[in-house]
């Protein structure tokens, strides 16, 4: 069963008082009290809490019920509909200042009677209920990380969030009823000196990077975006700007830049010289080579057998400084230069690199499966095979030795491996193996110039690949590599 309204009678004539309360009962409504004075009415309403007061505008007395309404709005939220036969303007006037839910004529119709209340209790849920969500929505507001100022369709601040007072310098106090362009200030930097502008927030969702000039003209970058409040007819009536400092990010990002900028700097430097100075020292180095073959071969005959030692010594260390300068020129032009990708089939690629390879008679080198095609620069992916095919050749100490090669396709890559039968590699030197100019044999025993691996670990990384060894001491090595299947730009 519905709960009954109730309702107090505030009226200072008792005949209409009594008249009254009898059409509310009659329409099913519960009179819980009745007042005549201001001053009996709101002691009715502390004892009673009333659902609905009807109050007599023109109640005689010190309170009369204009100043009683006031009164209850102030303190109750109560609606109140004011009681009249005729009132001057002046009351009228003062009447409005506390908003009533509603006026009722004497002598009271019925149904009007009826429709006034129903009208002003179903305002007043509705009231409690924006007010409610006006506090949800201030309460969020007021908590979340960026800063929020709301205008109305002018431009004039509404509202205002605890972390946009702290950006801005304004207190919401303070900004109310300012414009925004008064509050929200923004900066051009110039050469000729920073220059304040208007907001003129136009974009509606658009992220835009600013700086703010505060109220004590502190400058910070932020990121903004802009909403406008519009009604389901589209008519605008007001604006959100959401706003958060990024001066931190703005600054990393101007370091990270200026550091980007030295590290290419620094290396742009170290390619130069490594070209520059490999190229200065062919010249030379071949002058020494040709001497020294000039003399070898024509004054074979007055060279003793140490002598001859000597000068084969000269030769050969002459050619590993070739190979070595050759190296740091391949190393320095890696990502620096960079050749077009294209369709590769890797198997005419491995059938190239094994012909050109110094197999010797007791190698037996074996592909175990088909390789793909993969979009690559054919020099690098050749450089890789070569190097990795050539120290399992160079460094093999078996007499029966074997070099396996082969691949395996996983979800998004390709697995290749180059293995042998070797002497092995101790786990120790794992990651030393592939720093540049470093060997496991002296350079005297097997020639090398320690930038194969530094190589290979370089072009296969360039194309966001891994490199990696598995290996057990005296019984050989397997290198392993892999590639993606769609390799980036």
């Amino acid at each position: 069963m519905q709960e009954k309204i109730n309702v107090l009678v505030v009226e200072d004539e008792m005949i209409v008082s009594l008249e009254l309360q009898d059409r509310l009962k009659s329409l099913g409504y519960n009179v819980c009290g009745d007042a005549s004075s201001g001053e009996d009415a709101l002691l009715r309403i502390e004892k009673f809490r009333p659902d609905v007061v009807l109050m007599d505008i023109m109640l005689k007395g010190p309170i009369d019920g204009v100043m009683a309404a006031e009164k209850i709005k102030l303190k109750y939220t109560i609606p109140v509909i004011f009681l009249t036969a005729y009132s001057d303007n002046a009351t009228l006037e003062r009447a409005k200042i506390t908003e009533p839910y509603g006026y009722l004529l004497k002598p009271f119709d019925e149904r009007m009677l009826s429709t006034t209340i129903e009208m002003a209790l179903l305002r007043h849920k509705l009231e409690i209920k924006l007010k409610s969500s006006e506090s949800w929505l201030t309460t969020i507001l007021k908590s979340i990380g960026d800063a929020v100022i709301a205008t109305d369709a002018n431009g004039v601040i509404k509202f205002m969030n605890p972390i946009a007072e702290k950006l801005t310098g304004w207190s919401e106090e303070e900004a109310l009823n300012h414009t925004l362009n008064q509050v929200y200030r923004l900066v051009i930097p110039g050469q000729n000196g920073d220059k304040v502008k208007d907001s003129n927030l136009q974009k509606d969702g658009n992220i835009q990077y600013r700086i703010l000039l505060s109220k004590n003209n502190r400058q910070i970058f932020i990121e903004e975006t802009y909403s406008f409040i519009k009604t389901d007819q589209k008519k605008v009536i007001g604006s959100v700007l959401a706003f958060r400092d990024v001066s931190e990010r703005i600054q990393a990002q101007e370091r990270k830049n200026i550091l980007v900028n030295e590290l290419e700097n620094i290396n742009k430097e170290l390619q130069d010289f490594a070209y520059i100075v490999s190229h200065d020292l062919k010249a030379p180095l071949r002058a020494v080579g040709s001497l020294a073959e000039w003399i070898l071969t024509d004054y074979v005959g007055n060279f003793d057998d140490k002598g001859k030692e000597m000068m084969n010594l000269l030769m050969g260390r002459v050619n590993r400084m070739h190979e070595l300068i050759e190296g740091v020129l391949q190393y320095s032009r890696l990502g620096r230069f960079r050749e077009d990708k294209m369709p590769v089939d890797l198997n005419s690629i491995l059938k190239k690199v094994i012909e050109n390879s110094d197999v010797t008679k007791n190698i037996v080198i074996k592909v175990e499966n088909e390789l793909p095609e993969i979009e690559i620069e054919p020099v690098r992916i050749e450089q890789v095979f070569q190097n990795l095919i050539g120290n399992a050749i160079k460094y093999n100490d078996k007499q029966e030795g074997l070099v396996k090669i082969g691949c395996l396709e996983l979800e998004n890559s390709w697995k290749f491996w180059v293995a042998d039968n070797g002497p092995g590699i101790d786990k120790k030197y794992f990651d030393k193996i592939f720093q540049i100019f470093q060997t496991l044999n002296a350079r005297d025993d097997v020639e090398s110039t320690g930038i194969g691996l530094t190589l290979v670990k370089k072009i296969v990384e360039m194309y966001q690949g891994k490199v990696w060894l598995e290996s057990e001491i005296g019984k050989g090595c397997t290198f392993y590599f892999t590639l993606p299947k769609l390799i980036g730009e």
